[in-house]
């Protein structure tokens, strides 16, 4: 009897640990995400931008949330409204049941079909969903940037300049790499920040012609290994990684 009582607290401590014990990739940023789930999932992942209508209580550890969406940035299944699951104890989903009726976020989701059905959870890998205050989001949109006007977050399409039209070649790269966007407006005045994998800068640049569709980056005097060069444009950074060799 007493070894039951004790396993049964057990499983109520568990219960109520933090999320971290979910063993994933971590995931920094909302961009980071979408573009993730894009790869992942394509048919199972969707961004979205709406407000919580409703509780709905599952036991006395969870409430799952149901979310009308108002605006979509990646919605394959067109869904209008969807029902996101509580995270509680060690699931790998983060809680939601804290966000108030009416509140306006911006929601990064992976889905999940039960029988009758779409349901949607936010990974506790990755950051809390952003918040909509007036004309602004908030949050961790993507690496160094935390506050957009809603203008500004819609022009991101991919989370970032399109990876269609914004491209860095060769890669990997032994003596330079090339920038290259075709849309010169973009392009021009764009600032350029190249750091290593210990987050460390080792070159900064900026376009300055206005005329300029792509830019040559000496990669000659770096080191072996992996890089990432972060390019900022009208108050919008992009990240891209790409491989030194020799």
């Amino acid at each position: 009897m007493c070894l039951r009582r004790f396993l049964a607290s057990i499983v109520v401590i568990l219960m109520h640990l933090p999320l971290i014990a979910c063993s994933c990739i971590l995931i920094e940023s909302f961009c980071e995400a979408v573009n993730r789930g894009k790869e992942w999932s394509p048919q199972m992942t969707m961004a979205i931008r709406g407000v919580k209508v409703k509780d709905v209580p599952v036991d006395d550890y969870r409430t799952d949330m149901i979310f009308e969406i108002t605006e979509s940035f990646y919605n394959p299944m067109n869904l209008k409204t969807v029902r996101v699951l509580d995270g509680s104890g060690i699931s790998c989903t983060r809680p939601v049941h804290d966000y108030d009726i009416g509140e306006e976020l911006v929601l990064h989701l992976w889905l999940s079909m039960d029988s009758t059905e779409i349901l949607g959870s936010i990974s506790s890998c990755q950051p809390p969903p952003l918040k909509v205050k007036g004309d602004n989001v908030t949050g961790a949109i993507s690496r160094g940037v935390e506050r957009l006007s809603i203008q500004q977050f819609r022009r991101l399409l991919h989370c970032g300049f399109e990876t269609k039209t914004f491209t860095i070649y060769p890669n990997p790269a032994s003596e330079s790499i090339t920038l290259a966007y075709n849309d010169r407006s973009v392009l021009s005045g764009t600032n350029i920040l190249i750091v290593n994998a210990m987050g460390q800068h080792v070159l900064s640049s900026q376009i300055r012609e206005e005329d300029a569709t792509s830019m040559s980056i000496s990669v000659s005097d770096l080191p072996p290994g992996m890089y990432y060069l972060r390019a900022f444009a009208n108050e919008i950074a992009t990240d891209h990684s790409f491989l030194v060799v020799r």
